[in-house]
């Protein structure tokens, strides 16, 4: 997902799914549903990555990411 996307399309998670997994049929809807979660989850890790510094304690990341997560949790 580059800078410039709003989020992954439907599409994407479809090739993927088929090339790199051999998944083939999913339930009507659930590529963008997925394609949702991802930007969301991509988003979220993004934003606690520029939360952080070099130095920080490892634990610090997934607290950055808990305290993220609200914000995100309703950009659907």
């Amino acid at each position: 997902m580059s800078a410039d996307d709003e989020r992954l399309s439907a599409g994407w998670i479809d090739e993927e799914a088929r090339v790199l997994h051999g998944i083939t049929t999913r339930a009507p809807g659930r590529d963008a549903e997925l394609a949702a979660e991802v930007t969301r989850l991509s988003r979220a890790v993004l934003d606690a990555a520029r939360e952080l510094d070099f130095d920080d304690q490892p634990g610090d990341f997934l607290s950055a990411l808990v305290s993220l997560r609200d914000d995100w949790s309703d950009a659907k």
